[in-house]
């Protein structure tokens, strides 16, 4: 094959949200075009690049660039992350593809999702990353392994050691079908071969670090057995109560019942777009388009090394930059003129959410862009809700019954 036939095939896979790393590739005459050559034992199946779980990326120029460096790489799909997915690896070579029926025979058919052939004659299946972290695991059942949080898989068009290609499967192509929730019976095979301790320590107490699985597992169990959203709820905060050390947060509790509820306890339900959309608990992250341009840039580079959302940086960056500007620069719609002001309204968990997290980051890059602007431009917040209705409250002319007058100040002799 042409080798731009695999860069393409990179950047359509990265346009639909997948992160992309380069890999070494397998030499015409056999062995890796890394170091090892011949001795390599995964020709063609490992990154060229160090700390590639933090550089993997859908920004094509960067994509284009290392395909540029290394005209015959190959390329890797990162899988895990909270918005992410894993894949199931199907190794005929360790019976896997037997493995699998015998699943299906006792389980069920598994949900219509994106599938891509390796390069052995196997299978990659893709699912959406349940609602708790999930690691890689070899031999979930015999020839069947599983890559998510810390891994990736050798995407399509890639050479392989045996002569052949990774490719698509054209009957679960990404074009025909999104990628599905896992099935819970195959969550908890996963859950099963990772946490072979039990879950409920010798105390009788879900310690740290495995009580949002278990109240997963919890869950989806009583999802089976018909209870509805709200009697679920209860039922995890109780057992969330009991069980948990320490208890998790309410909303915590709320989170992984609202997770499980979106895989649904009938399998076979449909799987349109549309019933996908009305399962998902929070919006897509936003399209590569978005990220066009100096602004993508801007933000691509800061990405590493913050907690920030970049849907929370792109936006910070957009109403900073309009404020700086003026209202000169604007662009006409019909008879509208439309300045570069934005308004920005960010929501999310109070210490967690990362929100001021995502303006101070945008605002030391301005502070050193034009510094007047940030001396003399920018107010502080109104702290609070209290602090709203006093910015807008009715003018009096004498002190109020709160011994505040209409500038703001306690005057002498009143109360307050």
């Amino acid at each position: 094959m042409r080798i731009n036939d695999r860069l393409e095939t990179a950047l359509y896979l990265a346009r639909l949200g997948f992160k992309i790393i380069p890999l070494h590739s397998v030499l015409p005459e056999g062995g890796c075009t890394c170091a090892k050559g011949k001795d390599c034992d995964s020709p063609g199946k490992h990154p060229r690049i160090s700390a590639w779980q933090v550089k993997a990326t859908t920004d094509e120029p960067i994509i284009n660039g290392w395909f540029k460096h290394w005209p015959n790489s190959n390329y890797g799909i990162v899988t895990g992350g909270k918005d992410g997915h894993f894949a199931l690896d199907i190794d005929p070579r360790h019976d896997g593809e037997a493995s699998l029926r015998r699943i299906e025979e006792k389980f069920g058919r598994l949900s219509s999702t994106v599938r891509l052939r390796t390069g052995g004659d196997g299978e990659h299946i893709l699912f959406k990353m349940p609602p708790f972290s999930l690691g890689n695991r070899t031999g979930i059942k015999l020839g069947i392994d599983v890559r998510a949080d810390g891994g990736f898989i050798v995407g399509p068009k890639c050479n392989h050691a045996s002569g052949k290609e990774y490719d698509f499967n054209p009957d679960f192509h990404p074009d025909r079908m999104p990628i599905a929730d896992a099935p819970l019976w195959l969550l908890e095979i996963i859950r099963e071969k990772s946490n072979p301790e039990p879950l409920v320590a010798v105390s009788g107490q879900v310690p740290h670090g495995q009580r949002n699985a278990f109240l997963a597992s919890e869950a989806g169990k009583m999802q089976r057995i018909g209870l509805d959203k709200g009697a679920l709820i209860a039922a995890l905060a109780e057992i969330n109560r009991t069980k948990c050390s320490p208890p998790l947060k309410v909303a915590e509790v709320e989170a992984v019942a609202n997770s499980i509820g979106r895989y649904g306890s009938d399998e076979s339900e449909d799987t349109t777009d549309a019933t996908l959309l009305a399962r998902s608990e929070w919006p897509q992250p936003l399209s590569e388009n978005a990220f066009h341009g100096l602004v993508g840039t801007i933000i691509r580079m800061i990405e590493p090394h913050t907690e920030s959302d970049s849907a929370a940086l792109l936006f910070q960056l957009l109403a900073v930059m309009g404020n700086v500007v003026g209202r000169s620069p604007h662009f006409v719609v019909e008879a509208d003129r439309h300045g570069t002001n934005l308004f920005v309204l960010l929501v999310g968990v109070t210490s967690k959410g990362r929100k001021g997290t995502s303006l101070g980051r945008v605002m030391k890059l301005f502070e050193s862009i034009d510094p007047n602007w940030h001396k003399k431009c920018v107010e502080s917040g109104l702290s609070s809700g209290e602090g709203l209705i006093w910015a807008i409250r009715d003018p009096a002319d004498v002190p109020t019954t709160t011994g505040i007058s209409a500038r703001g100040k306690v005057t002498p002799g009143d109360q307050y």
